[in-house]
């Protein structure tokens, strides 16, 4: 697969999620702006810390199926009125995957079919 093309479609969202950096012993609560059965798009507090390459745990009661370890694959520091961070994850599936895709697309429409090489992954946005 060519660099910055995505597997899966995003389908927005907008969903309460609690998340955690183990190893620097942080955590704290975010949005998921969008999500697919690969990764998510998640919006912080301005206050993150966390950088790419880090390892989230991620709890989210109304996605009971949704993976909880993701890697951070980037950052974007986000100024304006209401400054935030947003960030994009790559879940590290690991013996619910079939437990999350089943659910996914039982919650979202249907099987979600690879997204063609027209929509270039641009830290997040199409």
């Amino acid at each position: 697969m060519a660099e910055g093309v995505r597997k899966h479609p995003r389908i927005d969202r907008n969903i309460d999620v609690v998340w955690a950096i183990e190893a620097r012993q942080i955590s704290g609560r975010g949005r998921i702006v969008n999500i697919s059965l690969s990764g998510a798009c998640i919006k912080l507090d301005a206050a993150f810390t966390g950088d790419k390459n880090g390892v989230l745990s991620l709890i989210c009661p109304s996605m009971p199926r949704l993976p909880t370890k993701a890697r951070v694959q980037w950052v974007r520091r986000v100024a304006g009125v209401q400054p935030h961070v947003l960030i994009g994850i790559a879940f590290t599936l690991q013996q619910n995957e079939t437990e999350w895709a089943k659910w996914f697309e039982a919650n979202n429409g249907g099987p979600t079919p690879a997204q063609g090489p027209q929509f270039a992954a641009s830290g997040g946005r199409r």
